[in-house]
């Protein structure tokens, strides 16, 4: 090796050595492959790590962590159509991670709308241990030649192949009776290993291969198999190989029945080994059974009947339009088992019983020398389709027994009415009226519960147990997440933020399901109607932090889906001592052109009475530059003020608010487009209310899609975009793209906010954190000092950042990027960790707000 190169390169290279060692003791090992991608990648060599992992996926073509690495290195070097093309092969694979957020980002890169952001691509950076490894990689792809694989159609593995009929053309079609046992046993294949005479699988991903006594040919095979495994999800998923080193085969997943789990597989062709994978999860486990069998057409036409009379006739139908091919793959998609969905999967994982079980429940209440009183409410017209039935039923399942039933009807109800409910609920009262009902209830609870809506059996213990946990302290108001009841199966859940009255006036987002203290709803009484919903919206009034508590626990299952209505943001109404200067400050170096282009649109599209653009330059030195500045500076509406030195974009918006005229400032990325003229009254109507702290805006790609919605603390490494990449007319999470909402921070590309507010926190940190995470740091001193951060979606602008940013966070950058965000994560740590306007039950992986994996 060259003398030249460095004592890290020379140290990369000994480990990349090394690795290639291991390797030759299992050279057709796809996960040893990876490790020595990893090393080359870690390394700098990116074109070798390319190869490397290209190669394990030749040697075992189910491999989806050599994709997904693959993957992310393509975006790196700006191969996005590659890199898409391998994010879609993930997806393809029964157990692969979910990967639709990259997907999503991937599509909108390249949309030809946004090739107006899109980098130009690059070459990667040459490797000085490119002269040592190739050598290395070639000897070990000769070795894995000899093994019968040939490492040269590396280059174009990453795809999934579809399965075809061998070259035989369509499998013959078995004897409508034929069914045979293949006599399968199951011999550990990877990431099994017996430990006190224990199979236990030593990773997320155990395989078995599965060894036949009769081989299998093409056509219909059933499989059951039985294990016993204490996790919460087991989904076993059978793998046919077609062509060596599983560079083309098909999977079926195993559902459960009776106690088992099974499946009906249509092979169409050849199959050369059959593998099992019994779970997802690592640990102990045994097998109770395990059968193959090859069988006919009448037994796959019967189960296909129990399952789904209509999909069998129509099968079979085409049997006679279209051939027995077509009906055979009528009945495997009838047949077909689908993967549990993401909620479904959640439930499994978090609804644990133990918490939930009536026996703790009770134990724990027994404890309680006082047992917190619960009045439920259930308003009913016996008139309506709301199913009183299904509500009474859960009341009757309650594990707390401490409460007590009102029924509330817009008539009297008769005699046999009132018996059946009486029959379920004994004790139950029918008030009159609603101030009747609520009168009746001295001290304690009202809870209500729409007729028609399932409670969780630990609906009311769970309400019982915060109360006494509290002492009745925060617990004025108490609401909870929930679901929604379809066919009978829960369906759509609503996993909700802490409070938010600003979030709450636009959506009533709390739901039916909500427990008030007596008193407080009586002094709602005093209003002029007596209506639930306006009782409510006055016991709500003035509701601080500290007085309402929400439980992130699906505690109801709502029997109907609100139906979605129009939603039109109320225009922008003027404060009472008018619309305050504002102040945009632009930070900028050079790029005159994108500069160019978002003063000109803020100049043209804004409606706002007195505003005034101040541009920081940080040093620019361009003619082209210079000139514009001369140019814009002359129009009296645009001020420039010189900050030089490195860029600091903390001090360079602490410099302009110093010399800011307005009383409000806006934070404005150069890169900033306003497209709708009341963008700005619109923020600045909110950031000038007394309780409110940073105001952020609903930012867009070119193409309309969102980049920023509100910013989320947890997810990733500090904080990220939950809505990003969503589609322009797309809700968002309950709404939260079209509604005013709290959150904890939101991005400075274009922030409004009071200048004594922002002076009150000491603006932004120009020492720790000079470049990321400034936003998250003001946001939350903001926060901390008892003000309101506001994500407004009724502000839209279009924000010209590339939707691949972040790929070239490499050396001196990723270091400082570390730096920063250790910084704000030792400061923040607790909200971090905790954000209230993100449920915990969202994931916080992934940048698209959907359910916790």
């Amino acid at each position: 090796m060259s003398a030249e190169i460095s004592l890290d390169d020379q140290r990369h290279f000994a480990a990349i050595a090394a690795m290639a060692q291991e390797l030759r003791h299992a050279i057709a090992s796809a996960p040893r492959w990876v490790q020595l991608a990893h090393l080359l990648k870690d390394a700098g060599a990116l074109e070798d790590a390319e190869r490397a992992y290209r190669t394990a996926i030749r040697c075992d073509g189910t491999e989806w962590d050599a994709r997904l690495h693959l993957a992310h290195l393509l975006k790196r070097l700006n191969r996005l159509p590659e890199a898409l093309s391998m994010f879609e092969a993930i997806r393809a694979l029964p157990d692969g991670p979910n990967v639709e957020h990259e997907i999503a980002g991937l599509r909108v890169a390249l949309l030809p709308e946004n090739s107006v952001i899109q980098r130009p691509a690059a070459p990667p950076p040459a490797s000085p241990l490119a002269p040592s490894v190739q050598p290395l990689l070639d000897d070990l792809s000769g070795e894995l030649a000899r093994t019968g694989i040939d490492p040269s159609d590396a280059t174009s593995v990453g795809n999934i192949p579809t399965a075809q009929p061998g070259a035989a053309g369509q499998p013959r079609l078995l004897p409508l009776i034929c069914s045979a046992d293949l006599n399968a046993e199951l011999v550990p294949k990877a990431n099994l290993v017996l430990r006190d005479g224990v199979l236990t699988g030593t990773t997320g991903n155990p395989q078995f291969e599965i060894r036949c006594a009769t081989a299998p040919v093409p056509g219909w095979i059933e499989i059951e198999f039985g294990i016993d495994m204490k996790t919460p999800i087991i989904e076993p998923i059978l793998y046919v190989e077609h062509a060596p080193q599983w560079q083309t085969f098909s999977t079926f997943r195993l559902a459960p029945r009776n106690g088992r789990f099974h499946a009906f597989c249509r092979v169409d062709a050849p199959i050369l080994s059959l593998r099992l994978d019994p779970s997802h999860s690592a640990g102990p486990f045994a097998v109770t059974q395990i059968s193959l069998r090859q069988i006919g057409l009448s037994r796959v036409v019967r189960h296909a009947w129990k399952r789904d009379r209509t999909a069998t006739r129509d099968a079979l139908a085409r049997r006679r339009h279209e051939g027995p091919a077509a009906m055979e793959a009528a009945l495997a998609q009838c047949l077909a088992n689908s993967p549990l969905d993401a909620y479904q999967r959640w439930i499994r994982r978090y609804e644990t019983p133990s918490r939930l079980s009536a026996n703790q429940a009770s134990k724990n209440v027994a404890r309680w020398p006082k047992k917190p009183a619960l009045a439920v409410l259930v308003e009913w017209d016996p008139e309506g389709p709301a199913p009183l039935a299904q509500t009474l039923a859960s009341l009757g399942e309650q594990v707390y027994p401490h409460w007590t039933l009102d029924i509330l009807a817009p008539r009297p109800l008769t005699a046999s009415e009132r018996l059946y409910i009486e029959a379920v609920v004994p004790g139950v009262a029918f008030p009159t009226d609603l101030p009747t009902a609520i009168g009746s209830r001295s001290g304690g609870h009202i809870v209500h519960v729409d007729a028609g809506d399932r409670l969780s059996p630990a609906a009311l213990f769970r309400l019982a147990e915060e109360i006494f946990a509290r002492r009745g302290k925060g617990t004025d108001i108490i609401y909870t997440d929930e679901d929604h009841l379809v066919a009978g199966e829960r369906r759509d859940p609503l996993f909700k933020p802490d409070w938010d009255p600003d979030f709450q006036a636009s959506t009533g987002y709390i739901g039916p399901f909500v427990a008030i203290r007596q008193d407080r709803l009586t002094e709602g009484l005093s209003a002029l109607s007596d209506r639930w919903q306006d009782v409510l919206k006055t016991a709500l009034a003035g509701a601080s932090e500290s007085d309402v508590l929400h439980l992130p626990d699906v505690l109801n299952h709502r029997h109907a889906k609100p139906e979605t209505v129009a939603f039109q943001p109320p225009s922008p109404s003027e404060p009472a001592g008018g619309w305050p200067h504002v102040t945009l400050m632009i930070p900028t170096r050079d790029s005159v052109d994108i500069l160019r282009k978002g003063v000109a649109s803020l100049l043209r599209e804004t409606d706002y009475p007195s505003f005034d653009i101040l541009i920081i330059d940080n040093g620019s030195s361009q003619a082209e530059t210079l000139t514009y500045f001369e140019e814009v500076a002359s129009s009296g509406q645009v001020g420039i003020v010189n900050v030089p030195g490195p860029f600091n974009f903390a001090h360079l918006n602490n410099r302009a608010a110093a010399v800011a005229k307005g009383a409000v400032l806006g934070l404005v990325n150069n890169d900033i487009l306003a497209i709708e003229p009341s963008w700005l009254k619109t923020m600045v109507a909110e950031a000038v209310r007394p309780d409110i702290g940073a105001v952020g805006a609903k930012l867009l790609y070119p193409s309309g899609h969102v980049q920023h919605g509100g910013m989320a603390c947890g997810v990733g490494y500090v904080t990220a975009h939950p809505q990003k990449f969503k589609a322009e007319d797309d809700r968002g999470y309950m709404d939260t793209l079209v509604a005013t909402h709290r959150v904890s921070t939101v991005t400075a590309a274009c922030l409004i906010v009071e200048r004594h507010k922002y002076a009150e926190v000491g603006g932004m940190d120009e020492d720790a954190l000079q470049i990321a995470f400034n936003d998250v740091d003001l946001c939350l001193k903001l926060d901390a000092a008892g003000y309101r951060n506001l994500m407004v979606p009724a502000a839209r602008l279009i924000h010209l950042e590339s939707a691949t940013r972040g790929l070239d966070m490499t050396g001196e950058k990723a270091d400082r990027f570390r730096r920063e965000a250790e910084t704000v994560l030792a400061r923040w740590k607790p909200r971090i960790t905790n954000d209230p306007y993100y449920s915990v039950n969202l994931t916080q992986d992934r940048e698209d707000g959907t359910i916790r994996d």
